[in-house]
């Protein structure tokens, strides 16, 4: 990413308020709270608008027929009091609405995607809309895309001669990367213009919102190409769709924008979700509220969460009273264990008040929020309805929010006892981490004030080759249940042969891999398996904790459940072991994608890192800047490809890649440089030659793992034809995103993120 004039908006690890917010006395509570599903059938909600016409309400999402994939978009007319007076699917396989909006004649307009197949071989996705009468009977049905594209409509927004605007993303069949797409439509859903935003890497457009006077801006996300992380996209158009301004904001982790609206002061007010490592470790993610000016100008921008729980806002709207009101979820990091979260501020983006909501199962989320008379919200979402011991099965969600009753005299007279009311899930009640009063930044060229940068030291940097281990003797019935009572909790990562969950004589342990101590609110310790795939966490928490997690390489996943894996999967990127009581050993076996072909005595392992050496020396440091997503190639000792990783998050090695278990013989490595990146001087710690990538023969014998890495240098990179920016500084590297103390910045137009607008009216 080509970075320019930045204006720093807060380092907030260093100067962040805390409150602890709950639910208090005052607050709103649940008037009704409703679930909408079938017992065969998984529901969510995308969005949730007032009848047009009426009391009521409108949710729209999608409906999945268990076990055989979507079956069509959902939507359902709700009363005022909840209740579900008739649901209907639309499209077919593939279909959902994504958003939902009056019309202004009194009917409805859903937009998402549809899935085709065409040639009766080849499935074509494209941008839906469909109008509908407050019965749910179709006025009209259109689909926007092409045969060589697919196409998805993410929000819409009813234009004031009647039309409608719609936001969403594109790709073409022969690239995997993403282009934002803005479609004008008339009152009959004919096509005015449409405008592609491409940009290096993906960018996308999730929400839009209408300007008085005809203008439009769209907020998404937006990536440059190679190991460069998202960044917040927004851009202003007329109403020809030609761009006012366009401006990205970020941290040099992923941050997106979810939700805009234009408020009633003439301001705009963007929410998504801000990345940031606090202590340069762990990745934390927080609910973010940015003020913009019409012009793009930040006025003020809060984060809202707390250390160890990932937290979103995925909609916001203007309350009634001048605050905001943003929803959302949160959770813990890894496990899925999130609650439905809504924040209200005032004008200036001060916490009035906090609340989660949620049931047993993890997995609830609020997504869309609106006001429907004052201090009377109603939100939607997706609720865990799953059954203990049964099939996984999400429900539609919708609750309505009030202010509490007002408190009744107590009689004199004992009363007779009654039912309790069962209560919604404790609240996780996050603190809110804010920024001080805003300070208005002044434009022009800023140098960053140098800040010390964390030094990590709990395991050493992967350099040379480790030092060999002895192979623990594993019997048919020992689970490596042995501990040195310490209070410590310890396992082994193992390669599971067969596939069948059970340790078996033979298996090796597989070294090298990120395993964490999951608290009840935060990651309270993390190692990485040695030689023969054990590991110990000893920081375990007085409270005790969650479970641990272990983070699984590209091209691995978990064992079939069995005897002697604890681990089950989270998502592709994690596996998880519950905890609990008396459980001082939680194992987790692997299966991958590489598989020796024929048994051996022992097995080897190569693995290491990818980093950003900034100042190309070939050394790697504690606060090195790792790469991730870089293409790492196994070759067998004429050339031949092997097999194919790349290297993914590591808490300790910053970025990982592994291969194993390998038969003994002779390999190297070839590692594919990112876009604008070169190969550091062979050094210490970096194996890849400068110009071809390659590393020397690796001759693997046993056990004993074998550390290559890879040190990468961030380049200018050479602009084109139209794609010259000259910003008047040099472009920054990698870690000038690590250290600026500034990190959340905004690019103007002329020196961010470049996104070439294509289009035709």
């Amino acid at each position: 990413m080509q970075r320019g004039i930045s204006f720093g908006i807060v380092f907030l690890s260093a100067l962040a308020l805390t409150a602890v917010v709950g639910a208090e006395t005052g607050d709103p509570v649940a008037v009704w709270n409703q679930t909408y599903g079938g017992l065969d059938t998984r529901e969510a909600a995308s969005a949730v608008v007032s009848d047009p016409g009426g009391a009521g309400f409108f949710l729209a999402g999608e409906r999945t027929l268990s076990g055989e994939g979507t079956t069509g978009a959902l939507v359902s007319r709700l009363t005022p009091e909840g209740t579900e007076e008739w649901n209907r699917t639309y499209g077919g396989k593939g279909a959902a609405a994504r958003s939902i909006a009056g019309t202004g004649d009194g009917n409805l307009l859903f937009v998402g995607s549809l899935v085709s197949v065409a040639n009766e071989t080849r499935a074509d996705t494209d941008a839906w809309a469909v109008k509908i009468d407050p019965s749910g009977n179709e006025l009209w049905n259109r689909t926007y895309g092409g045969p060589d594209e697919n196409v998805s409509a993410n929000a819409v927004a009813l234009t004031d001669d009647g039309g409608y605007v719609f936001v969403g993303s594109t790709s073409s069949r022969k690239e995997s990367r993403s282009a934002a797409r803005v479609v004008r439509l008339n009152e009959s859903g004919s096509e005015v213009w449409t405008r592609t935003f491409d940009g290096a890497g993906n960018t996308t457009a999730n929400a839009v919102a209408l300007l008085p006077g005809g203008g439009i801006v769209v907020v998404g996300s937006t990536k440059p190409s190679g190991a460069g992380m998202a960044d917040v996209w927004a851009v202003r158009l007329n109403e020809s769709g030609s761009e006012v301004w366009s401006r990205t904001f970020g941290s040099p982790d992923d941050d997106a924008a979810l939700s805009v609206i234009a408020t009633a002061a003439g301001n705009l007010l963007v929410a998504g979700r801000f990345t940031e490592r606090p202590d340069n470790t762990t990745v934390d993610t927080d609910a973010l509220l940015v003020k913009l000016n019409l012009d793009g100008e930040i006025l003020w921008n809060w984060i809202y969460g707390d250390f160890g729980v990932n937290e979103s806002a995925a909609a916001v709207i203007e309350t009634m009273d001048g605050g905001y009101l943003f929803a959302g979820d949160t959770g813990f990091w890894g496990v899925n264990d999130t609650d439905a979260w809504l924040v209200a501020t005032d004008a200036e983006g001060a916490v009035a008040w906090s609340r989660t909501f949620g049931g047993e199962n993890p997995g609830d989320l609020a997504v869309s929020v609106v006001e429907v008379a004052p201090d009377e919200q109603i939100f939607a979402g997706t609720f865990n309805a799953t059954g203990r011991g049964g099939a996984v099965n999400t429900d539609a969600w919708a609750v309505r929010l009030g202010p509490p009753p007002e408190p009744t005299p107590t009689p004199a007279a004992t009363p007779t006892p009654g039912p309790t009311a069962t209560p919604l899930k404790p609240q996780k009640a996050p603190a809110l981490l804010q920024k001080p009063p805003p300070v208005t930044p002044t434009p022009g060229p800023t140098t960053a004030e140098p800040t010390a940068t964390p030094t990590v030291t709990p395991t050493p940097e992967p350099t040379g080759t480790a030092e060999p281990t002895g192979t623990p003797t594993v019997t048919p019935d020992d689970n490596q249940n042995d501990t040195d009572n310490d209070g410590s909790i310890t396992g082994t990562v193992w390669y599971d042969l067969n596939a069948d969950g059970v340790l078996d004589p033979g298996e090796p342990g597989i070294p090298g891999i990120n395993v964490r101590l999951i608290g009840h609110r935060t990651m309270a310790d993390h190692a990485a398996t040695g030689p023969d795939g054990s590991y110990r966490l000893s920081a375990v928490p007085p409270e005790g904790y969650s479970g641990v997690e272990f983070l699984l390489p590209d091209g691995y996943s978990c064992t079939a459940p069995g005897r002697d894996s604890d681990a089950g999967p989270v998502d592709r990127n994690v596996a998880f072991a519950e905890g609990g009581a008396g459980r001082n050993t939680l194992n987790a076996g692997f299966v991958g994608s590489f598989r020796p072909e024929t048994p051996a005595v022992s097995y080897g392992w190569i693995f290491g890192t990818t980093w950003s050496d900034d100042n190309a020396d070939g050394v790697w440091k504690d606060e090195t800047y790792g790469l991730t997503d870089v293409e790492v190639r196994l070759l067998d000792a004429d050339g031949g490809t092997v097999a194919s990783t790349r290297t993914k998050h590591h808490d300790i090695y910053t970025s990982f890649y592994l291969f194993g278990p390998l038969l003994p013989g002779e390999y190297s490595l070839s590692f594919t440089p990112p876009d604008s990146y070169v190969f550091t001087a062979i050094g210490l710690d970096s194996h890849a030659d400068p110009l071809t990538g390659t590393t020397a023969p690796i001759t693997v014998v046993d056990a004993t793992p074998v550390v290559r890495n890879a040190g990468l240098v961030l380049t200018l990179a050479s602009g084109g034809p139209g794609n010259e920016v000259d910003s008047g500084q040099s472009a920054p590297t990698v870690t000038d995103r690590l250290r600026d103390p500034e990190n959340v910045a905004e690019q103007n137009d002329n020196t961010g993120t470049e996104l070439r607008v294509t289009g035709a009216d």
